[in-house]
């Protein structure tokens, strides 16, 4: 799962607002802002019961201000007086005119409206019997024209309600609370609820898990985790910059951070994986994201960072890096295709899977390429001096790569190809041979960039088998131009040579280095999904229901029935829906291969049957040089429903079982890319091994929890 920082919006927002014009409007809130600071000091009571609040807020003031509040509250001033000068989407602007005194405190109350909802199904606002969300896009605290807010917060709650501290929380019973912010925010967040608490003091920050429900046990674990990771992290790359860190359940299955916590939904708390995926996420964005700001106008440079420093750095601690960089080219290669792709710089948030792909994946590999050209310390060192120099200012790309410094750094050649520039390079080989030379042998190698933008600058990795070795040869090879050769000499005999087997550089993969995987069939230029005509009606219309919803997503999605062939131009993909399927008996062939395979009761993976009747399956043809094909079986109008959003999250994998009917995951195989057009095999026995990566952490004896150190 991939999850988000939550600034407010115009100033790298991670959440999308619910309309265009309420997005517009918003961002309008913060344009022409002084960059100045605003202190203000709230009193909050919640009545959760009505959906209202009550507010009284004391601003300082140098002169006149415009603000913006939500429509429904009834507001007055006093020691200034109010001018209401228009009203959008809910949000109304006034204008403050101070009454020749320091201070001004606006009284307000009522309801704010939660209408409208984030891509992800988070509502603008909550406050109802069940608990509290609000933050910056619901306007619910006075919206003056500045970069950045502190605060201090004395807040009423229903008395078994526990609320979220942005900064150092006192719980002084009774249902009151107060919280302070000293240090610079983006937002003013106000999150509460009937929670369960679990505290932690150690030699860190204190950490905390509210719950929904009781859970000592979950709790406990997301505890540890929580301890190590900020830990590692504040070695890394510096101090910790709030007082404290939490992870608080919610009722809607969102995973964002906030300064000092993070949100994530019920179902998404319990995901045996979170601990290793969004967790380490949220907290590294404390650093990157709500710790250092975005400049969103530059480019959002946070979320790949932050994935690069969390995602990608757990699977590397744990020796599984180049498949994560595998994995994060070939969602590029699935998604930003077919003018799909956008510069870096033009990149302000997640919103589809293009933009995904081009703000997480590619970020995350030209992070890549810059530490390999700078050095594991030098690296370190960069992050280090980002992060002491920017800590609650705004910055861009520019700010971060300017932190690096080695012999031969060139941070604007950098920027001009890896975050100026859209697309992305294309590698082959054009030659390579190893005739016998003297005593030795000459390795010729030719290389070329064959893609119809300019070349790209590139330090293209190349490793050399040899005989009477067991580990390849890296070299880096110097391809700035549209092609290069290479003559090498050796004494002993080139068994193989291998361009980039482990993925180290930016660049669009082939069809034939791609795995099938469900994310080639999602990012296919169109997706022919066919119906099952001989399924029972209700379970006809629920792979219909699938359809559609795949189709609202992805916007490539053609629907046709079984009772003939989809029209399918080249590199279109298709999907057989149902075991009922017309088309399914002269494919069934297609889906045989790395041990699985597909009969008329079911299907064989890795030597186990699972019948149609007690699984659900998804079989994708394993051969990566013809069109893409899948296949889904499902007996049960509830199983095909559940898919139909549940199938979206794994794209990168090539196989799945499920049981019946629960649904829960028994075979989750990523397919193997048997053979790559950037190998060259002089003795096709031999096989590649690579010598072993450091991990990052190495550098200042770090670890991260799972890790081989």
């Amino acid at each position: 799962m991939i999850s988000e920082t939550r600034p407010p919006c115009g100033r790298g927002a991670a959440r999308l607002l619910a309309t265009l014009s309420l997005l517009m409007f918003a961002c309008l809130l913060y344009a022409g802002h002084s960059g100045a600071s605003i202190h203000h000091r709230l009193d909050v009571s919640i009545h959760g019961a009505s959906g209202e609040i009550s507010v009284s807020d004391e601003v300082g003031l140098d002169g006149p201000a415009v603000f913006s509040l939500a429509e429904g509250f009834d507001v007055s001033a006093e020691g200034g007086r109010l001018v209401r000068l228009r009203e959008a989407d809910g949000i109304v602007d006034y204008r403050l005119e101070p009454g020749g005194q320091e201070k001004v405190v606006l009284r307000y109350g009522g309801r704010v409206s939660g209408e409208g909802a984030d891509i992800f199904g988070m509502p603008r606002a909550v406050v109802d019997g069940e608990g509290v969300f609000l933050d910056a896009s619901s306007a619910w605290y006075p919206l003056f024209r500045v970069s950045d807010v502190t605060y201090e917060m004395n807040v009423v709650l229903p008395e078994d309600w526990e609320l979220v501290g942005q900064g150092v929380l006192a719980r002084h019973g009774d249902g009151r609370f107060r919280v302070e912010a000293k240090t610079p925010q983006e937002d003013i967040y106000l999150v509460a609820g009937p929670f369960t608490v679990y505290e932690r003091t150690t030699n860190g920050p204190p950490l905390s898990v509210y719950l929904l429900q009781p859970d000592e046990a979950l709790a406990s674990s997301y505890l540890d985790a929580m301890g190590a990771y900020l830990d590692f992290y504040d070695a890394l790359i510096g101090p910790y910059p709030h007082h404290g860190f939490a992870v608080v359940e919610n009722r809607w299955q969102t995973g964002y951070g906030m300064p000092g916590f993070t949100l994530l939904g019920s179902r998404v708390l319990r995901l045996p994986f979170l601990l290793k995926t969004s967790l380490p996420h949220e907290i590294l964005h404390n650093w990157f994201g709500n710790g250092i700001y975005i400049d969103a106008a530059a480019g959002n440079w946070s979320e790949g960072l932050t994935a690069y420093l969390a995602d990608y750095l757990v699977q590397e601690a744990a020796g599984d890096g180049a498949q994560h960089r595998q994995r994060s080219l070939a969602r590029y290669a699935d998604f930003a295709s077919g003018g799909r792709d956008v510069p870096v710089a033009g990149f302000r948030s997640r919103h589809d899977d293009a933009s995904q792909s081009v703000g997480y994946d590619k970020v995350l590999l030209a992070m890549h390429m810059l530490r390999r050209q700078v050095g594991d310390e030098a690296f370190v060192e960069g992050l280090r001096r980002f992060w002491d120099a920017q800590r609650f200012q705004r910055a861009d790309f520019r700010d971060l790569l300017g932190a690096f410094n080695s012999p031969g750094w060139d941070p604007e050649s950098f920027y001009d190809a890896w975050v100026a520039r859209p697309g992305a390079p294309e590698l082959v080989i054009t030659r390579a041979d190893a005739p016998e030379r003297g005593d030795g042998y000459e390795l010729v190698l030719g290389l070329a960039q064959v893609q119809q933008e300019a070349p790209y600058p590139l330090q293209v990795p190349v490793y050399v088998t040899l005989e009477g070795t067991t580990e390849a040869r890296r070299m880096y090879v110097n391809l700035a131009g549209r092609e290069v050769t290479l003559r090498m000499d050796f004494q002993q005999r080139p068994l193989r040579v291998d361009v980039d087997p482990a993925f180290e550089i930016f660049r669009r993969l082939s069809d034939l280095e791609r795995p099938a995987a469900l994310g080639r069939l999602f990012g296919a230029p169109r997706q022919w999904l066919v119906v099952p005509s001989g399924a029972p009606g209700e379970a006809q219309l629920a792979w219909k229901e699938l359809a559609q919803a795949w189709a609202g997503r992805y916007g490539n999605v053609e629907i046709v029935e079984d009772t003939a062939p989809p029209d399918t131009a080249p590199g279109d993909a298709v999907w057989l829906l149902g075991w009922e399927n017309r088309l399914l008996e002269n494919r069934r062939e297609r889906f045989s291969g790395q041990n699985q395979r597909l009969d008329v009761a079911g299907a064989v993976v890795d030597g186990v049957a699972y019948g149609s009747a007690g699984y659900a399956t998804v079989l994708l043809d394993p051969d990566n040089s013809r069109p893409p094909l899948g296949f889904i079986g499902a007996d049960g109008v509830t199983e095909i429903r559940r898919l139909a959003s549940k199938l979206t999250h794994y794209g990168s994998f090539g196989r799945l079982v499920f049981d019946r009917p629960g649904m829960e995951n028994r075979v989750r195989d990523r397919l193997a890319v048997e053979s790559s057009p950037l190998s060259v095999r002089f003795d096709p026995a031999v096989p590649l091994n690579l010598p072993p990566e450091p991990f990052l952490g190495d550098v200042a004896g770090l670890s991260l929890p799972g890790g081989r150190k």
